[in-house]
């Protein structure tokens, strides 16, 4: 249900209302799943979405948006490997992100 409203927020540009939602879910999933479980990594990686969004609008500061995509693609590596398929794509998301600024 969460995850859902995020989306249409975010589907809405409606980001700042998307990011609070998105830390509020990504807190939850630290609580009930630990920091380093699948479902925080995850959750991490789309609240560095909806900023990296918010930044492309111009809403947001690019360095933000940089910052919170490096956190997600460094953490996804460290924990789950860099050969990892959600650790790839969060990679490439900051790559994308960097190259179109």
């Amino acid at each position: 249900c969460g995850e859902q409203l995020a989306e249409l927020l975010e589907g809405r540009a409606e980001f700042s209302q998307a990011w609070q939602l998105r830390r509020k879910l990504l807190e939850g999933h630290r609580e009930a799943y630990g920091e380093d479980s699948e479902e925080s990594l995850s959750s991490m990686a789309r609240l560095a979405s909806v900023l990296a969004a918010a930044a492309v609008a111009g809403t947001t500061s690019t360095a933000a948006a940089t910052n919170a995509l490096q956190a997600s693609a460094a953490r996804q590596r460290q924990v789950l490997g860099v050969g990892h398929p959600a650790a790839l794509e969060a990679t490439l998301q900051l790559a994308s992100f960097l190259t179109s600024r």
